[in-house]
């Protein structure tokens, strides 16, 4: 009741005035300020930022208000402090052709009654916490051409009246929470520069009619749960500089045709299921600013001719299963700042201190070595650590006595080699190569190098294991004994151990044998033979020092031959 006389009071005072003011200022007639002050009193326009002269002075001299005769023609206030609803009144002002009322506090939903203003050419309410659906009478509005409501929480289907406006050419609905499918009614709106549908919920395929907005400028899908291939009338958008489709679960290859859109400044395709390679006709990209493709399945190399886009700022290919070496182009990238290789299993590094722009290096998780991480030291911003294991893991069986050579292999001017056995640093063993001469049994074990760099101190190499077994085998045909007839797999011993013990088998015929010890969960714990052997009596010596007290299992596997024993390590 105290709202409804504060109302009254509101309009006779307002009335009031206009008669003392009719000489300086058009009466404005009563449908249209009835409906701002029901906009000021549903949205707490006592604490306004700025409520100048409303519901004191003359209506054409409110914050924010413009009039053309006796109408309301133009309502701007932004920024404002504006809290509440916006009132169904505001379907009163027809002769609105301008209503913003962005960066505000505005709940509750867009009323229906905003169809009425078929006048309106820019309606923007965006960057509130605006709810529930578009009205579908928002079709009605035949002449808008803006139409911004991005930033809410608006939520439900986007309205397929949307694409009954024609005029449109600025459709912003990003920021939402709308679902289900894209309408393909939004690509009626030929019109269209701008559109914007960002960071909501929605799904299932983008529309093979995109390809009618041939005079979009803008177009962003980027941040839903949009799937299938892009769309080959994509093409047709030949105006685009910007197209994000980023972070949805698109898949397919990233077609070759991409290389046609030349006004592309900005292109994010980020996110998605993307594989195969990058297409090298998206080096005819030339206008290119932003490249964003991280985060895919993408794989092969990267194309020598992404060296071409000598006006890129940013390029992002990081979290793919790129191969091989990064293009030495990329040194010609003069407008480079930001280059993001992380996480791929990408070689050879190229020398970057010709692109001078450049501030963020980002290529942790590679291949690369020292060789590739020198010369780029002078990037502000560079993350090189670390890298993966050098050199494949595999288990080797020399001969008791025998000699055997480690060595590896890395580029860089201030290396520093620690080879390592069982986990324990090797007294002298600090170059690039370590010999072991005469082995014996205590010569078995897991051998890694660690590798350092004064430079470049902020990275540590390491190579992959090298699982080292020394033998004891006799090839019976070489010792004059009986030749066995039948495969078979002995117990170790001693058994229990601690920490080696011996185990024989006989191999009848030349085979391809594997002998491999798992614990008794059934995993892989030592692979002692991998290889072929001729007919012969073996054995083996397995030294347990760097596992745990409990049972073992040992396998022979030989032809169609396999047998399996128990072994126990006691410490």
């Amino acid at each position: 009741m105290q709202k409804f006389f504060t109302t009254l009071y509101s309009t006779i005072f307002f009335i009031f005035l206009f008669g003392a003011n009719q000489a300086a200022f058009p009466q404005v007639i009563e449908q249209d300020s009835l409906a701002l002050v029901a906009l000021y009193n549903s949205t707490d326009g006592a604490n306004w930022v700025d409520k100048t002269n409303w519901l004191t002075g003359p209506v054409p001299t409110w914050f924010g208000i413009t009039v053309t005769g006796d109408r309301v023609t133009k309502v701007e206030i932004r920024w404002n402090n504006l809290v509440g609803q916006i009132p169904p009144e505001i379907g009163n002002l027809t002769e609105l052709t301008y209503l913003s009322l962005i960066q505000n506090k505005l709940s509750g939903p867009i009323p229906h009654e905003i169809g009425n203003l078929n006048k309106l050419v820019r309606l923007f309410l965006s960057s509130n916490q605006l709810s529930d659906s578009i009205p579908p009478e928002i079709g009605n509005l035949s002449n808008l051409q803006f139409l911004g409501l991005e930033v809410n929480k608006l939520s439900g289907p986007i309205p397929v009246e949307i694409g009954n406006l024609s005029n449109l050419i600025f459709l912003t609905l990003n920021q939402n929470n709308f679902s289900g499918s894209i309408p393909v009614e939004l690509f009626n709106l030929t019109e269209l520069r701008t559109l914007l549908l960002n960071v909501n919920k929605l799904s299932g395929v983008i529309p093979p009619q995109v390809g009618n907005l041939t005079k979009v400028e803008i177009l962003s899908f980027a941040i839903n749960n949009l799937e299938g291939p892009l769309p080959a009338e994509i093409q047709n958008l030949t105006q685009l500089f910007h197209l994000s489709v980023g972070y949805n679960q698109l898949t397919g290859t990233i077609p070759n045709w991409i290389g046609n859109l030349t006004n592309l400044t900005d292109l994010t395709l980020s996110g998605n299921l993307f594989s195969g390679a990058i297409p090298k006709e998206i080096g005819n990209l030339t206008n290119l600013s932003t490249l964003y493709i991280s985060q895919n399945e993408l794989s092969d190399t990267i194309p020598a001719e992404i060296g071409n886009l000598v006006n890129l700022t940013q390029l992002f290919l990081d979290n793919n299963q790129l191969l091989g070496a990064v293009p030495s182009g990329f040194a010609n990238l003069i407008k480079l700042q930001a280059l993001n290789l992380s996480y791929n299993h990408l070689t050879d590094l190229p020398d970057l201190s010709g692109d001078t722009s450049l501030i963020d290096l980002q290529v942790q998780n590679n291949k690369f070595t020292f060789e590739d991480i020198e010369p780029n030291l002078f990037v502000v911003n560079f993350n090189y650590s670390p890298q993966e294991l050098l050199g494949e893991e595999r288990d080797t069986t020399i001969n008791h006595g025998s000699n055997f050579e480690f060595s590896v292999s890395v580029g860089g001017s201030a290396n520093q080699y620690q080879w390592i056995k069982d986990g324990d640093d090797i007294p002298g063993a600090q170059s690039n190569s370590y010999i072991i001469t005469s082995a014996d049994s205590t010569d078995a074990g897991s051998y890694i190098c660690r590798i350092t760099n004064t430079l470049a101190n902020n990275l540590t190499l390491y190579t992959n294991r090298i699982q080292l077994n020394v033998s004891t085998s006799v090839d019976a045909s070489e010792n004059g004994k009986k030749m066995p007839l039948e495969f078979d797999l002995s117990q170790n011993y001693p058994n229990p151990f601690n920490p080696s013990t011996v185990i024989e088998y006989k191999i009848p015929s030349k085979e391809f044998v594997t002998l491999t010890v798992f614990d008794v969960l059934g995993r892989e714990v030592r692979q002692l033979v991998n290889e072929e052997k001729n007919i012969g009596i073996y054995s083996v010596e397995f030294n347990a020092d760097n596992l745990s007290s409990g049972i073992y299992y040992y396998i022979l596997s030989a032809g169609n031959f396999s047998d399996v024993k128990k072994l126990l390590l006691i410490k």
